[in-house]
């Protein structure tokens, strides 16, 4: 239990109702550093003021405001998709700068039974062309320290270019948040994710590269 964080008892209800969750959601062993890391990120959801505890559901759902409901659900090269923000909504959250909020101008949402290494599910972009055989997967960094904070993934683009712009587009101030990107084949993809939590950085660029030229895809 960190004790920087938890101080009071109504903290400490809070730590172990994310542990409960974290324990009934995933399949990780308690004394993993991967376990800890979870309760963590499910800690700091339902501690932050926009997130209600009414509200946490268990299984393979996410945290969701009170009163927001999925746009809708899609599916992209196998991958079932949880759509929370339609092109043309307004998607509002809150970082270490404060509050915020923006057009979204592609949609957005997670790919469920998954697991990112903030302790919440994979976010993504999906993009017009779900046959791409190519996922992009931008890392952001906190603005205020400067280090990694999470991955945002990018799922029918054909290009970096394509994803990038979305991306741009996303996020005032997008140079604070981007930290780089890598590329990789959608099956490489789809092995990568089911190894949970773990910060999407094996590149494939090079193959990716010669995959534009030959037009064929190297996974």
């Amino acid at each position: 239990m960190p004790t920087n964080l938890v101080k009071t008892d109504k903290d400490e209800k809070l730590w172990q109702k994310a542990k409960a969750i974290a324990r009934k959601q995933y399949k990780v062993s308690e004394d993993s550093d991967r376990f800890y890391a979870i309760v963590m990120g499910i800690y700091k959801k339902m501690s932050k003021s926009i997130f209600e505890t009414g509200n946490l559901k268990l299984g393979n759902t996410r945290f969701l405001i009170k009163g927001r409901k999925l746009h809708y659900k899609t599916e992209v090269q196998g991958l079932p998709i949880s759509v929370e923000n339609r092109k043309g909504s307004i998607r509002r959250s809150k970082d270490s700068k404060g509050e915020w909020q923006t057009k979204m101008t592609a949609p957005y949402g997670y790919i469920r039974q998954t697991l990112g290494t903030d302790g919440d599910q994979v976010d993504c972009f999906v993009g017009k062309d779900k046959d791409s055989q190519w996922v992009y997967i931008i890392h952001i960094k906190d603005p205020k320290t400067g280090k990694y904070d999470e991955d945002k993934t990018f799922l029918g683009f054909n290009t970096f270019k394509d994803a990038m712009k979305v991306f741009k587009q996303n996020y005032d101030d997008w140079g604070k948040y981007y930290q780089g990107f890598d590329v990789m084949g959608i099956e490489k993809f789809k092995q990568k994710i089911k190894n949970k939590g773990k910060k999407l950085r094996k590149s494939h660029v090079k193959g990716h590269l010669r995959a534009t030229k030959t037009g064929k895809v190297v996974n």
